[in-house]
C-alpha cells in the first residue's frame, strides 16, 4: 500500500470499520505461507493489534498448498467453514487493495 502497510494490513482495517460489531478477524493462509510478526502473533494466539479493536485470528487450509493438491482459494473458504460451520462469513480476496468499509458492510 502507499502509505508502507501490507495490503492483509488494509484489509483488516476495512473490516474493522465495516464490521465494528465482529469480535474477531480471521486471515485465512496456506500452510506454507511465510508470515510477519503481526501473522506470527495471530497465529499462536488470538491476536489483539490495539487495545478495543477485533482480535486477529489465523486459519490455515486444511490440506497442502503443494503442487497438484492445492484447489485454490476455495481451500481457505473451506479451512474457515470447518471451523465453524454455523458462522456467517464475510469473505474479502487478497488481492482488492480498493476495497472501502462502504462496500465490504
Amino acid at each position: 500500500m502507499p502509505d508502507g502497510r501490507s495490503l492483509y494490513q488494509h484489509q483488516i482495517e476495512v473490516l474493522r470499520k465495516a464490521c465494528p460489531e465482529a469480535e474477531t478477524v480471521y486471515i485465512s493462509l496456506a500452510q506454507d505461507s511465510e508470515m510477519d510478526e503481526l501473522l506470527q502473533n495471530a497465529s499462536k494466539v488470538s491476536y489483539e493489534a490495539t487495545p478495543g479493536e477485533n482480535s486477529i485470528e489465523i486459519i490455515l487450509d486444511l490440506e497442502s498448498s503443494q503442487g497438484d493438491e492445492s484447489k485454490g482459494p476455495a481451500t481457505g473458504i473451506l479451512a474457515a467453514y470447518d471451523s465453524d460451520p454455523e458462522a456467517t462469513w464475510l469473505v474479502v480476496a487478497c488481492d482488492y487493495p480498493c476495497i472501502t468499509p462502504s462496500s465490504a458492510g
